[in-house]
């Protein structure tokens, strides 16, 4: 769902998978964003996301989508920052908890991703 008003915007998205293929048990996430309008070719955004494959792990965002021409070219940077969870059961043994709240050694590897969008 997506709830817009003014400059600013609100995104809701959420996926309940009933059985995850062979493995017989469900998967979910879910998404929560905010947005606003700074001009009328710059957002800034943040948002915090959650699933759960085999571990619950959890995501916050920051960033900003830069309309080039208003419609066919948009550009966006981001920051995603690890907040919360365990890895999978496969590389649990090798790999430490994620986030700010991963025990006393944890992964708070943060990454930074710059994207270019052409519509055609």
């Amino acid at each position: 769902a997506t709830f817009m008003f003014g400059g600013a915007n609100i995104l809701v998205q959420g996926i309940w998978v009933d059985q995850w293929v062979s493995r017989d048990e469900a998967a979910w996430g879910g998404l929560l964003q905010g947005g606003f309008f700074l001009t009328d070719a710059l957002e800034a955004f943040g948002n915090w996301n959650i699933t759960s494959t085999d571990g619950t792990q959890q995501y916050a965002t920051v960033g900003m989508n830069w309309y080039a021409d208003h419609r066919a070219l948009k550009v966006t940077a981001l920051v995603i920052a690890p907040v919360d969870g365990g890895q999978p059961a496969l590389t649990s043994a090798v790999l430490p908890p994620q986030g700010l709240g991963g025990g006393s050694n944890p992964n708070n590897n943060m990454s930074f991703s710059l994207q270019i969008q052409a519509a055609f």
